[in-house]
């Protein structure tokens, strides 16, 4: 039986690629979050018709990194603790009629309770930039809002859903269009036995993959960062009766003209 050997040089590398790897993760959470911010603060100087350049969204945005991550990081806990919950009565692998009908009662209850912690945190980490609300009263304000304006809320949420479902129909079509060339070439160099060029092209492949996939999500992201920030100035100045899709086309014309 060999003995274990250990090398310090391969201690290491083991300590520095995960030193790489958490430094990284930092910079994502950062940018992400600072990038949320930075988009809010821009969309509600541009409805309101007032300059603003990069380097004063990102500002905005760093400067209320904690309570957006806060925020954040207290909806995924709470969404996370009901997908805990909902999994229970699977454990116990019973196949009675009441377990099942607790199952689909805890499922249906734990969806309308995600629908309503998610939209919280949207309306809460906007009070926080747009408003200059701290964690505590962005959240109790965020409540309030939902409260009285909950049919638009979930009215808001719908149509952002059903545009989710058809960006990732584009999507899908665009990564086969684009594939098509990659396949034959890679054909073509498999068969020819041009190892290389075979290698590059289909480096190149998931490259050309994984930007698409990248600019498209932060496209869509950013769409819908601006519906819920618009969707909460106009809340914020009145009550609506619900009546979405023609306030929607209102709204966004409106916010068209400010920028033009």
């Amino acid at each position: 039986m060999q003995a274990f050997s250990y090398s310090p040089a391969a201690g290491i590398k083991i300590v520095l690629t995960d030193l790489v790897l958490l430094g990284l993760a930092i910079l994502f959470i950062w940018l992400s979050i600072t990038s949320l911010g930075a988009l809010i603060n821009a969309v509600k100087l541009i409805y309101n018709k007032k300059t603003t350049s990069l380097k004063e969204n990102f500002e905005v945005g760093h400067k209320n990194f904690w309570p957006i991550l806060g925020l954040n990081v207290l909806g995924k806990l709470i969404i996370f603790g009901l997908l805990a919950l909902i999994s229970l009565p699977v454990l116990f692998k019973s196949s009675s009629l009441p377990t099942a009908l607790l199952y689909i009662l805890l499922f249906v209850i734990a969806v309308l309770i995600v629908i309503t912690v998610s939209l919280l945190i949207i309306y809460a980490s906007i009070f926080v930039i747009a408003k200059k609300k701290s964690f505590g009263q962005s959240i109790q304000h965020a409540w309030h809002l939902f409260i009285n304006n909950w049919l638009v809320s979930l009215e808001m949420a719908l149509v952002l859903f059903l545009a989710n479902i058809v960006a990732g129909f584009g999507l899908m079509f665009l990564l086969l269009f684009l594939a098509v060339p990659f396949v034959l070439l890679l054909v073509i160099f498999y068969y020819l036995a041009l190892n290389v060029l075979f290698w590059f092209c289909l480096i190149l492949f998931f490259i050309t993959i994984i930007i698409v996939i990248a600019l498209v999500s932060g496209l869509l992201t950013s769409f819908k960062i601006s519906a819920w920030t618009l969707t909460f100035i106009e809340l914020n100045k009145k009550s609506f009766a619900g009546k979405l899709f023609e306030w929607l086309e209102r709204l966004f014309a409106r916010f068209s003209k400010r920028q033009n």
